[in-house]
């Protein structure tokens, strides 16, 4: 009886990996494979290390330069509210003031406050035999003053400077030569030049050459806001991170620094037109209550120095307690009165325009404190916008849209507590009724003197 061999199908892979033996790695060949290629390898490596040597020792560096911005929150209280559980859910988005602040700190507008306080305007390029290099600051001169000719196309040209000495220069441009003399003007067919002479360069570049750029402060604030990166640092944070790349190390950070100092007097500026109008506001009634509490103080004057009344009589000083009382509930409700009445008369003025409405003027009322805050607040941000976007912009018609409606609001908000307040005072009269009708009991003389202290107690409290 024959025996069966069974046989199984073995992959390739298999069969490959069976028969295939392992061979070591020998570096010796391998070396010897690839060094047939070396005029190759040499030649591609010292083609590199040339490239790279000449644009590390041509090319200008550049620098980065970075400053943080805090955008305080007025509405925030720093507690975690409604609006940030339903952000984190992805329901709701956050509000728009870190975005419209962040396009504040990039508008060529904030930019061009920076270019001219720092006089960055234009450019000083030290020509070398190596590279040339922005000096920035470090030119022996500087541009005091440039005027265009009317006859040259270009009004802002690029020109070279040789420094003479401390005392000369000569201006190269459309090869031919101009000598001038520092701190007076050389006239040229392009324009008049003034160079001033920075007394702190070093004396070793008054002989050297400069190519000058000239540039618009436009130009110039331009090119600055458009190298600006700015970022927010975290999805509930209202710190901003400004970034500028210069080739100039101090002029990156100078421009930062500018920018958020001028940023910061800006927002200052735009805020203190509401604080403007409330001292405005407040110093036209004061004026009109001075003259007034100095013809009752005078009256009381009159009185005790024409008819001796110094000490009054037992029952007088009872009243004049109940006179005290009655005196402060009539100078609060005389007082909000008087508020509500002169901010409606604020906002009459100028129906057709919105102006920032004075505030923390003295209104007992929340709600309407609220709405004048909001007013102001809204105003503020509606001109931080109409300096980025243009008059006719469906997001500032919107915005006048949401202040015409406030402002309506807030002159209901008004009629409702000048209706309670006098509901108030006339409840007041009753008790001044009662009042007189006690002060009839004393002499002549105390009852004047006494309704005259209390006139002057209300003007004093207004």
């Amino acid at each position: 009886m024959r025996k069966r061999h069974l046989t199984y199908p073995v992959s390739s892979r298999q069969a490959l990996a069976a028969t295939a033996e392992e061979k070591p790695i020998r570096f010796s060949s391998l070396f010897w494979n690839y060094f047939q290629f070396w005029p190759i390898i040499f030649v591609s490596t010292l083609i590199g290390g040339v490239g790279a040597f000449l644009y590390l020792r041509y090319t200008s560096p550049k620098y980065s330069a970075t400053i943080k911005v805090l955008i305080r929150d007025e509405t925030s209280s720093g507690q975690i509210s409604e609006a940030t559980v339903f952000e984190d859910l992805g329901l709701i988005s956050r509000s728009g003031n870190i975005e419209n602040e962040m396009e504040v700190l990039q508008s060529v507008q904030l930019m061009r406050q920076v270019v001219s306080n720092l006089g960055l305007e234009h450019r000083y390029i030290h020509i070398g035999s190596i590279r040339d290099v922005d000096v920035y600051t470090q030119a022996p001169f500087r541009i005091a003053q440039w005027r265009a000719a009317d006859s040259i196309l270009d009004p802002w040209p690029i020109f070279t400077v040789s420094v003479r000495d401390t005392i000369g220069f000569a201006v190269q441009w459309g090869g031919k030569s101009y000598e001038g003399r520092f701190g007076e003007s050389c006239r040229m067919p392009m324009g008049t030049l003034r160079l001033s002479r920075r007394t702190a360069a070093p004396v070793t570049s008054f002989r050297d050459d400069f190519r000058v750029i000239l540039r618009s402060n436009d130009a110039a604030a331009a090119a600055f806001a458009g190298g600006l990166i700015v970022k927010s640092i975290g999805k509930r944070s209202t710190v901003l991170e400004v970034s500028l790349n210069d080739e100039v190390q101090d002029r990156a950070r100078d421009v930062l620094n500018e920018l958020a100092r001028v940023y910061d007097q800006s927002n200052l500026g735009e805020k203190n037109k509401i604080y403007v109008n409330t001292i405005a506001f407040i110093d036209e009634r004061l004026e009109k209550l001075i003259a007034e509490l100095s013809d009752v103080e005078s009256e009381v004057e009159r009185r005790k120095s024409g008819h001796s009344v110094f000490d009054l009589s037992l029952e007088a000083p009872l009243l004049r307690e109940e006179t005290r009382d009655y005196n402060r509930s009539v100078s609060d409700a005389e007082i909000q009165l008087d508020i509500i009445r002169n901010i409606r008369n604020f906002l009459d003025r100028d129906p057709e325009h919105f102006d920032f409405i004075p505030s923390n003027v003295g209104i007992n009322n929340l709600t309407l404190t609220g709405m004048l805050e909001q007013f102001n607040r809204l105003l503020l941000e509606r001109q931080q916008a109409a300096s980025m976007l243009g008059p006719s912009n469906p997001q500032l018609k919107a915005m006048d849209d949401q202040l015409a409606t406030l402002r309506t609001n807030i002159k209901r908000n008004m009629d409702g507590l000048e209706r309670d307040l006098s509901a108030t005072r006339n409840i007041l009269s009753g008790k001044n009724q009662a009042l007189q009708r006690k002060l009839k009991g004393l002499p002549g003389q105390e009852r004047a003197l006494i309704e005259v202290q209390r006139q002057q107690s209300i003007k004093e409290n207004l």
